[in-house]
């Protein structure tokens, strides 16, 4: 499958690196982003404090990236992908019923996949289409698919939202290597810029986490370097044709 695309803007968070002169020096040197407290001193630009609250870290910076690129498009057709959406608060609801307590309705609430998605369309007033994914390893490969395909249909910008939480310590044991809590938005509009091709992956290797595949992909617009997206069952190459 081949599919083209133009970025138009795109913003990405990993903690520590915010801005795009931040991602530029992060990808010229041999420095690996990680900490053991990736939510502290956190930089919102976008997000109001009556926005903040009851929102999971990963919620806020999330959004915050999202009207980032958003606040001048009201009405965009959005697509919001992550492996385990909002995997925190859910471990923490899990963890208290098995302490047989009673659980927030508010945390309940705020637990489902599409939350960022949902709260995206409500503080912006956006009434356009969305549509949160969940494809595994896949996800961020089927995220781009997802929205290119919109883009075929007609639409003429595009929303994608790529993120993904820290993995708590009880599931530490399904967390990739290295892997870092991540989010990035890019606006996607028709155009050739960028390719994408993908295929099916016939033997599953080592999968990177989704910090390490939205950094490649952001090394290919700012470097030019070809970002190979390998998942559990399809890998892509996204390269910049121009």
């Amino acid at each position: 499958m081949k599919l083209t695309f133009t970025i138009k803007s795109w913003e990405a968070w990993l903690p520590g690196i915010r801005n795009h002169a931040d991602w530029q020096a992060f990808l010229s040197s041999d420095r690996k982003p990680g900490s053991n407290e990736p939510f502290t001193n956190m930089d919102y630009r976008y997000l109001k404090p009556a926005q903040r609250r009851r929102l999971s870290d990963i919620s806020k910076i999330t959004l915050d990236v999202a009207y980032a690129i958003a606040r001048d498009n009201p009405q965009v057709y959005s697509v919001f992908a992550s492996r385990r959406g909002e995997v925190s608060r859910m471990a923490g609801l899990l963890q208290s019923i098995c302490r047989d307590e009673e659980l927030s309705p508010t945390a309940f609430s705020m637990s489902v996949h599409n939350t960022t998605s949902g709260l995206f369309s409500i503080h912006t007033g956006n009434r356009a289409p969305s549509t949160a994914i969940a494809a595994g390893h896949d996800t961020v490969v089927a995220g781009f698919i997802e929205a290119c395909s919109i883009l075929a249909s007609g639409q003429k910008q595009v929303l994608l939202v790529l993120s993904e939480d820290q993995m708590p310590a009880v599931y530490q044991t399904f967390a990739c290597s290295n892997e870092q809590p991540v989010a990035a938005a890019f606006m996607l509009i028709p155009g050739d810029d960028f390719i994408l091709e993908s295929a099916v992956r016939n033997t599953p290797a080592d999968i990177p986490g989704t910090s390490d595949q939205v950094s490649q992909i952001i090394s290919a617009i700012i470097t030019g370097e070809p970002a190979d997206i390998a998942g559990e069952r399809m890998q892509c190459q996204i390269r910049r044709t121009r």
